[in-house]
């Protein structure tokens, strides 16, 4: 049983940290999507902001929740993930299809963040109902709620004051 309380501390550090860690560049990617598109592929490609912010937010908690197919695969329940990964990828399929015909690249993004919301609440799901590890725990709730508040700040300051990025990177570095 100690063994089990480890992991659940384990995955729970790890987690938080990879939140942590990769907060600087998902704040910058969701609060300043269009000046990091411009500077990484330049002005043609400013409309593309929003498809990437969209994204961000979709890879960003996929990786902030923590590795938690691979600790559903540590508990043995691979059928679990194979369910879950195929009634997602459904999901995926059914909801590209239609978001990509009605509003294209965004769709598609919209899509792609959708499903892996989806599939990770499922994840977390498994976790909670067949490992003995918290799907959410409550001693880790407070850093998720700061970097939620911190994004937050940091997309109200870009609406608000529009200012450069690099005084995007300073936000965000703050």
């Amino acid at each position: 049983m100690h063994d089990r309380k480890a992991l659940n501390d384990l995955y729970w550090q790890t987690a938080t940290w990879i939140a942590i860690l990769s907060f600087p560049v998902f704040a910058l990617c969701v609060a300043f999507a269009e000046p990091v598109v411009v500077l990484l592929f330049g002005e043609p490609y400013r409309s593309s902001g929003t498809v990437l912010s969209i994204l961000c937010i979709g890879y960003y908690i996929n990786g902030g929740i923590g590795f938690n197919s691979l600790l559903l695969r540590v508990f043995g329940r691979v059928r679990y993930m194979v369910t879950t990964d195929l009634a997602t990828a459904a999901i995926s399929i059914v909801a590209m299809v239609v978001l990509i015909q009605g509003f294209g690249a965004i769709g598609a993004a919209v899509a792609t963040t959708g499903t892996l919301l989806v599939q990770n609440a499922l994840y977390q799901w498994g976790l909670r109902t067949r490992t003995t590890v918290e799907a959410v725990d409550a001693r880790y709730v407070r850093p998720y709620a700061s970097i939620l508040i911190g994004a937050a700040a940091a997309v109200a300051i870009e609406r608000v004051f529009d200012p450069p990025l690099a005084v995007g990177v300073v936000v965000v570095g703050l």
